[in-house]
């Protein structure tokens, strides 16, 4: 994959991302979930934390100690990119690398995360998340179904 196209990649998803997260917080409440469908809502959270909101409880150096760490690992990702061949792989890094930088943009505007998407059975909630989050996870399975990452095979 070209560079260009790639950058576009990392561009899109940081855009999709801060623009979901500006409408969210223009639109939805803190306290007040918005029901769209029986296992998806859109509430308003401020994640303080990593994912899951780890190191929530880590005082007042936490924003720029997560800041750190993700940059930290978005650098890595970013390496792991440019040296990447396979085009899966680099879609997969791609979207790690935006999601990521989309995530850092919020720590450094607000402290803390903006998530927003909220899934759910019943009671049971999966721990609120974004774009962003999203699209690291989706770059993640990527890697981890790819057999040049995970070892596994695909045959016809």
């Amino acid at each position: 994959m070209k560079k260009i196209t790639i950058l576009i990649i990392v561009g899109l998803v940081i855009l999709a991302d801060q623009l979901s997260k500006y409408l969210a917080i223009k639109h939805l409440g803190a306290n007040t979930p918005m029901f769209l469908l029986p296992v998806l809502n859109l509430h308003l959270t401020f994640n303080h934390g990593m994912a899951f909101s780890l190191f929530y409880d880590k005082g007042v150096n936490a924003p720029l100690l997560l800041v750190s760490l993700t940059a930290t690992i978005a650098l890595v990702v970013a390496y792991l990119l440019v040296k990447e061949r396979l085009r899966v792989l680099q879609f997969a890094y791609a979207g790690i690398l935006g999601g990521a930088i989309g995530n850092i943009i919020d720590r450094l505007r607000y402290g803390a995360v903006i998530d927003f998407i909220d899934a759910h059975i019943n009671n049971y909630h999966w721990p609120v998340f974004n774009v962003a989050d999203s699209c690291i996870c989706l770059g993640a399975l990527l890697l981890l179904l790819n057999k040049k990452t995970s070892g596994v095979v695909y045959e016809k």
